[in-house]
């Protein structure tokens, strides 16, 4: 089994507020411990292009300000590679290059918005059969507490609770030197 991946979603400062600071240092926490196994870690970052559903339809038309796309600064040093997308998942055509990930392989998945872009890329991982994990605190939404527990909630359904772990839970998992799942 190859390493798990780290997807550090849509960490940009158009994201990055009052609602979703807090996941901030669980993220880095989670970047640590994968740059220091030299594990692969992939970033997304979101645009919201005119004309997209987003506009039309929930008349939303933020993050297409070049600041607010930018990658937040506390992880912007860190991002090598890095998805960019303008729908919910990381699971594009360029996205899955970027991911290199197969059947079998495991997804760890934290950043913003727990409630959308982080429940859509689980889900898309588990029905391309790459095992998501879902590091909870270190996710957030910009919809407030009721919309990070109803992400929470669906997420569980779709995935299984037992995808869902503490940072903490999640560095005790992948803890061997090889990534590999215990038990």
């Amino acid at each position: 089994m190859s390493s798990p991946t780290l997807v550090v979603i849509d960490v940009q400062n158009g994201f990055v507020n009052a609602r979703t600071e807090h996941a901030l240092p669980m993220i880095s926490r989670l970047l640590d411990f994968w740059e220091s196994r030299d594990w692969p870690i992939v970033f997304s970052r979101f645009h919201n292009q005119a004309g997209s559903g987003y506009e039309k339809w929930i008349h939303w038309t933020r993050l297409r300000a070049d600041d607010e796309v930018a990658l937040h600064s506390s992880v912007a040093q860190r991002a090598t590679t890095i998805i960019d997308k303008d729908g919910y998942t990381v699971f594009t055509s360029a996205g899955r290059e970027a991911l290199g990930v197969e059947s079998g392989d495991v997804l760890v998945i934290c950043g913003i918005a727990t409630d959308s872009c982080v429940l859509k890329t689980a889900v898309d991982a588990f029905e391309a059969e790459v095992e998501p994990v879902v590091a909870i605190d270190a996710c957030a939404t910009h919809g407030g507490e009721d919309a990070h527990a109803a992400g929470i909630l669906i997420i569980e359904r779709f995935i299984g609770r037992g995808q869902v772990l503490s940072t903490d839970d999640v560095i005790g998992r992948f803890g061997s030197a090889n990534g590999h799942r215990g038990g």
